[in-house]
């Protein structure tokens, strides 16, 4: 899907891939996930076609135990901006998360709501993030 911005009424919506690179878990003592564990990763962004077209940076840090929430941070370096989600998510799970969509800078600038989809977690790294951006 593009990422190219419209004008007019209605939401923005659009579908990217999703690759991790890294992934790096911080364990504090004790051991498994206490409150202030970290896991780092990023990656590489893809559009419909396969093509590159950014990055995907991202920080959760545990921040309750039982159930295992984080709360999570994800940057989205896009061909003429970025896209900045933060919220509260479960620490695993095979449902999709919500999070809602702070802001954003160049061509993003004007978002000032809206929610990115993110689901995936599979052993190969991928997975994808569906935008619901609106414009105001």
């Amino acid at each position: 899907m593009s990422t190219e911005a419209r004008d007019g009424p209605g939401p923005e919506v659009f579908v990217l891939k999703i690759k991790t690179g890294d992934l790096r878990y911080t364990d504090l003592p004790p051991a498994h996930r206490v409150v202030g564990d970290q896991v780092v990763s990023n990656g590489r962004v893809f559009d419909s076609k396969n093509r590159t077209i950014g990055r995907a940076e991202s920080i959760g840090t545990v921040t309750r135990r039982r159930p295992y929430l984080l709360l999570l941070t994800v940057v989205f370096t896009l061909r003429g901006g970025q896209i900045d989600a933060q919220g509260v998510a479960p620490f695993e799970t095979t449902k999709p998360i919500a999070l809602p969509v702070l802001g954003g800078t160049g061509r993003f600038l004007e978002v000032v709501r809206g929610r990115v989809e993110l689901s995936g977690g599979r052993r190969d790294g991928s997975g994808r993030a569906v935008f619901t951006l609106v414009r105001g």
